[in-house]
Formats: C-alpha cells, sequence, structure tokens
C-alpha cells in the first residue's frame, strides 16, 4: 500500500492546481479553505447524499478544530469557483499513478472498451418535460480500469459521433475500440481506420458486408465504404448456446437459445513472418472483455449520483464525473494492491454448496466488494485524503475492514429485472415476458405464422431447437 501515499503529493498541491489555473479561493482566518471545499465536492457526489448533511459532517469535524459552523450555501457557492480544469488536472495526475500502480503499459496495443448510457438531466430545465442526456464510457485492460467518463449534453442517438469526436480531441495512439452493434457505423469503420487505429465491432443481423450480396452492395449508398472497409477488415463468426430463464403468465420456462453472432475487425490476424497476432479466438475474448464497461456504469449508477445529473450547466456535470473517475481510480488502486499482497487468485475450482445435490466441481470467481470499498472511502478515507494526510497505519486500517472478498460461481446470471416502478428494466420486464409469452403460445398453438417478422424469427430459431433435441433423443 505505500504506493497509495504518492495521493498525499497530489492532495496536498491544491493550491498549486488552484494558482495553476487562476482561481480566486480566499484563505480567510476561521474561514472555508480550499481542503474543505474541495471534501465537500468529492463528498456530494455520493448517492442519496444532501447538502446539508455533508456540510454537517464536515462541521463536526472542523469544531473539534476550534473552527467555525459554516452554513451550507457557503460551501455551494465556494464550490462553483472551482473549474472543469482544475478537477481535469487533479484526474490526469490520480489516472497516472493509477496506470503505474495497475502496471497498465501503454506501449503496448490497449482495448478502450466503449459504450454510452442514458441518464436524467436538467439542463434546459423545461417545466413538465423528460430530459436525457448521454454520458460515454471508456475502459481499460481486464482491471476495469476507467480511461475516461464524459457528459455529452441532452443529445440522444449521438455516440457514433461523440466517439469520433473523442478520438479527434484526444489523438489516441496504439489502442483498438470493442463496442456492441449500436456502433455498427461503416463511416465509423473508415474514420477509425484513417486515424491508423482498430476496432472490434459486433455486426448488425443482415447487414451487407456480411452477407457478401454483390448485387445489393452495388446499390447501396454506401458501397464505396463497404469495398474498401472489406480490403482492411475481416469478420469473425462464432456461435453461442444458452439458457433463458423466462417468466410468463403460465410460470417460469428455460429456453435453450442458439444464436450466431459476427464480429468484424480490422486487426491482423497474421503478421508477416506467419506468426499469429489476433486469432479468431483472441477476437471473441476481447469482445467478451467489452461487457467491464457495463460493470463499470453499474458501479457508478449505484454508488454515485450518476443517473440522475441535477447541474444546471454541462460543467457541473462534466465535474462530478471527473471526482466519479478520482474516486474510482482509488478504488482501483486499492483492490489492484490488496489482490498482488494477499495473492488473490481470480478463479478457484471448488465442489458446490452441501445443500446442492451433485458436487461436481465448479470455477467460483473471487472479487473485492467495490460498493463497500467506496462506501468506507467516503465515510472513512476522503478526509485524509483531501487534506494529504494518508499513512499506512490508516491504510492497513481501512483495508482490514472495508475489503471484503466475494466468492460467486462463474457464469451465474439472472433475469434482468427491476422493482424499483417505472424504471428502464421495470417496464422491459413486462415487454420481454409478453414477448416470450407470444411466443411460447404461438408454439404450442402452431400460430408462428401470426407473430411479427421479429418473433417469428426467434420462434422459429427455438423451433429449430426443439426438433434438434427431439431427434437426437
Amino acid at each position: 500500500m505505500d504506493k497509495l501515499l504518492k495521493l498525499n503529493d497530489i492532495f496536498s498541491n491544491l493550491s498549486g492546481y488552484a494558482k495553476k489555473h487562476k482561481l480566486k479561493i480566499r484563505n480567510v482566518k476561521n474561514g472555508l479553505t480550499l481542503e474543505d471545499v474541495m471534501l465537500y465536492k468529492m463528498m456530494i457526489i455520493e448517492k442519496n447524499k444532501t447538502k446539508q448533511g455533508v456540510t454537517n459532517n464536515i462541521n463536526y469535524e472542523n469544531i473539534k478544530e476550534s473552527k467555525k459552523k459554516k452554513h451550507r450555501t457557503l460551501f455551494y457557492k465556494k464550490e462553483k469557483h472551482l473549474s472543469l480544469p482544475f478537477f481535469q488536472n487533479i484526474c490526469d495526475d490520480v489516472f497516472k499513478l493509477c496506470i503505474d500502480v495497475c502496471s497498465i503499459d501503454f506501449n503496448n496495443l490497449v482495448p478502450i472498451y466503449t459504450d454510452g448510457t442514458v441518464t436524467h438531466s436538467k439542463i434546459n430545465n423545461k417545466s413538465g418535460e423528460l430530459e436525457l442526456s448521454t454520458n460515454m464510457g471508456y475502459t481499460i485492460g481486464s482491471q476495469n480500469i476507467p480511461l475516461d467518463l464524459t457528459y455529452n449534453g441532452p443529445k440522444r442517438n449521438s455516440e457514433i459521433a461523440n466517439l469520433m469526436s473523442y478520438i479527434k480531441e484526444h489523438k489516441l495512439k496504439n489502442v483498438f475500440f470493442v463496442c456492441d452493434r449500436a456502433y455498427f457505423s461503416y463511416k465509423l469503420f473508415k474514420f477509425i481506420e484513417d486515424e491508423d487505429l482498430s476496432f472490434i465491432i459486433r455486426i448488425k443481423r443482415d447487414s451487407l458486408i456480411s452477407k457478401k450480396d454483390q448485387a445489393k452492395i452495388d446499390k447501396s449508398s454506401n458501397s464505396k465504404l463497404i469495398k474498401e472497409i472489406s480490403l482492411v477488415s475481416r469478420i469473425v463468426t462464432y456461435e453461442t448456446n444458452g439458457y433463458k430463464i423466462v417468466s410468463t403468465t403460465k410460470g417460469t420456462r428455460k429456453i435453450k437459445i442458439k444464436s450466431t453472432i459476427e464480429l468484424i475487425t480490422n486487426l491482423i490476424e497474421k503478421d508477416v513472418d506467419g506468426n499469429y497476432i489476433f486469432t479468431d479466438a483472441d477476437i471473441l475474448a476481447q469482445y467478451k472483455m467489452r461487457w467491464n464497461v457495463e460493470i463499470f456504469f453499474k458501479f457508478v449508477k449505484k454508488c454515485f449520483k450518476f443517473e440522475a445529473q441535477n447541474e444546471s450547466s454541462c460543467d457541473e456535470n462534466e465535474k462530478n464525473n471527473k471526482c466519479i473517475l478520482i474516486l474510482t481510480y482509488i478504488c482501483n488502486m486499492i483492490s489492484f494492491l490488496y489482490t498482488k499482497e494477499h495473492n488473490i487468485q481470480k478463479e478457484i475450482i471448488g465442489d458446490k454448496r452441501k445443500k446442492t445435490k451433485t458436487k461436481n466441481c465448479v470455477t467460483r470467481v473471487q472479487s473485492i466488494n467495490q460498493s463497500q470499498l467506496i462506501d468506507g472511502i467516503f465515510s472513512k478515507l476522503l478526509p485524509y485524503l483531501v487534506k494529504g494526510e494518508l499513512t499506512i497505519e490508516i491504510l492497513n486500517n481501512f483495508v482490514s475492514n472495508y475489503v471484503i472478498i466475494v466468492v460467486n460461481e462463474d457464469g451465474r446470471s439472472f433475469e434482468r429485472v427491476c422493482i424499483s416502478p417505472f424504471k428502464k428494466w421495470y417496464i422491459k420486464q413486462y415487454a420481454i415476458r409478453y414477448q416470450w409469452s407470444k411466443i411460447i403460445d404461438a408454439i404450442e398453438n402452431d400460430t408462428i405464422s401470426k407473430l411479427n417478422k421479429n418473433l417469428k424469427l426467434i420462434a422459429n430459431n427455438v423451433l429449430k431447437i426443439i426438433k434438434l433435441n427431439a431427434k437426437n433423443d
């Protein structure tokens, strides 16, 4: 944990960052210090925390040091003087430390797992209207370290444009992007290729580039792009077999699902000497790692004020995102160092629990409970961190109490539902349940032809599997 003491060098220099960005923060005797304002900003982003609650906590600690009690509006007004470049500068330095601690080597080709998510916002603040904004997440490495979390304003369906702008702005080199099929765009493929970068992106169903129907390609408005991309890319195809647990009006059904997934990439399979660089198996493994960015979004939505971004300006929301990144980097560093020092194996082999009937050996995955860790950072570590007063004793005491190892069976999955009314997956679970009820009824009553084309395709695939299983039996 010694490496974490370098955080003191960053946070003990807050006045240096403020001077660099010409911030007007007066340090009046017995008044609010820059450390108090920074602590307030870092604490206020915790989910379910109120301005008054954070102010009470800071005042309680300050009174111990014979400082006067301050009103919450004073904290709020002072915090607004801290500019976005101020937070960006601190975030960049903490990121560099995180990269050093977690041994991420940018000299090698680095994957960037990319996706966007939608949050509620109040930029335009129109009464009676629901405003939604897009945030882009970029994570790197198997440790799921966020490269960036950007607020892109109240624009929907702009993720491809946001990614292209991000690449232009940051002039990234020696990286490749791994994205889902929402990023399937011939213009994006061409843009990434022109920037001398690489990509792995899932292909949309019935796309021209995978069907290779020359007549249809010639008629397409994207025919020139398709032909250019085909020359520098390859398609990787694999089949997935799994089960989907579906709740219907007739009870819970377990349905076997078989599907074909196609990925397009411009990563080279072999070098000039015939040595393998990126095999089809490597491409598939990298695409599976794309789920890291989804886990990152789940983490920030659970632990921070991220789902509802209530600030009135884009810069204020971006400042919150930088604070989220700073705390996430600290969380990543503690997890990495603890795992390394205690030789925690990610995967272990062991018997199932005694209460299960089978005693087959299963793979179980060990991980650190990130929610408990970030909760401890908010409640115990932040005051020492912001003041630059971390010590080995403080860190060891913190780690012994807040680092919790969680063990789960590998490959566990559950139906994706939500118990909070009117949230996205609360509504979707009923829509999905209704769709599968229609599919099952159509198969049982031989009325597949009456379904719409999307449900008919799924029903026919399920029916093929049923017939295949019956033939094998």
